[in-house]
């Protein structure tokens, strides 16, 4: 990725030397600098330093493979402000629903999409020198700050991806032989059709799976009332009784379709990378707030130790 000429604009000033800079720096630049260009394509100006810099640390993080708990996230974001170059805004800044409208247009820009490799190859660059993982600095014994850091990351963990667990596929006649329709607009005539064509394509004596043969026509079976009580000596159902079941188990089986289409849905979304830089985005919130208590901690401990002083 070629720096532009005006890509000293949009690094925070530091007052490092070119000697003292971290490796990875330049591209760091050079990443912000195809944000703001890409958000000037689509008409946003001015965005703000620190809005620019949150925007960048979630593409970043967003380019590389994430864990449940985004500790590349954090990681990224702790290199980039031991280095002083990260600026957080403050939280009653932090405009949560303009950014996520920021992170859209910028995914959804060619010149963005084109540098992928490069953010990629910059993340990756970022996370071997700050590993995604809390340790202290140095052999020494850990400072307060670090034991709070240690006790806060325990006891109030910072967001995470909230993926569930699929719901497995219902186990119905309905669903093997027309998974993309609902059984509530299957009607007993029409699933005895299906159920003969599908059978006539894969029938084991023409390839088919014995196994997923024998299955389906159980299902079948049980789906149409064939195997439900008789009367008391045991005779095959009536076509009412027959009837009434099929309706039952097909009421059954389109709760079961509708719970997992719903999943299906939902994993699809869970998925998406918009979902994911809405995640990021909201630990990023959370970064911002625990840097707004460590603040606090250290100007009152600083205070206590001036009005201790003799």
């Amino acid at each position: 990725m070629e720096a532009p000429a005006h890509s000293a604009a949009a690094r925070r000033p530091t007052p490092s030397t070119s000697a003292s800079e971290p490796p990875w720096l330049a591209a760091v630049v050079d990443a912000a600098a195809v944000c703001k260009r890409g958000l000037a394509a689509n008409q946003v100006l001015d965005i703000k330093q620190p809005d620019l810099h949150v925007v960048l640390a979630v593409l970043l993080t967003a380019s590389v493979d994430v864990a449940e708990d985004m500790r590349q996230l954090y990681a990224v974001c702790d290199v980039l402000l031991d280095a002083g170059w990260l600026t957080l805004p403050e939280p009653a800044a932090f405009a949560e629903s303009d950014l996520q409208q920021r992170l859209a247009q910028l995914q959804s820009t060619s010149l963005v999409q084109e540098h992928a490799a490069a953010f990629e190859s910059t993340a990756r660059a970022l996370l071997a020198a700050h590993p995604p993982a809390w340790r202290p600095s140095s052999a020494r014994a850990p400072t307060p700050l670090m034991l709070w850091r240690l006790h806060h990351h325990r006891t109030a963990a910072p967001p995470t991806r909230k993926r569930k667990a699929a719901v497995r596929p219902p186990a119905n006649a309905w669903f093997v032989i027309a998974p993309e329709r609902s059984p509530m607009g299957i009607s007993q005539a029409e699933l005895a059709r299906l159920f003969k064509r599908w059978m006539l394509r894969n029938h084991p004596d023409k390839g088919g799976d014995e196994n997923v043969a024998a299955e389906l026509n159980t299902l079948y079976t049980h789906a149409v009332g064939r195997n439900a009580p008789g009367g008391e000596n045991g005779e095959a159902p009536t076509e009412e009784e027959a009837a009434a079941v099929y309706k039952q188990e097909q009421m059954a089986a389109a709760c079961a379709w509708d719970a997992w289409r719903r999943d299906t849905a939902e994993r699809g979304w869970l998925e998406s990378p918009a979902f994911l830089a809405q995640r990021l985005l909201r630990g990023v919130k959370v970064r911002v707030r625990v840097r707004v208590r460590v603040r606090v901690r250290v100007r009152v401990r600083v205070r206590v130790r001036v009005r201790a002083l003799p």
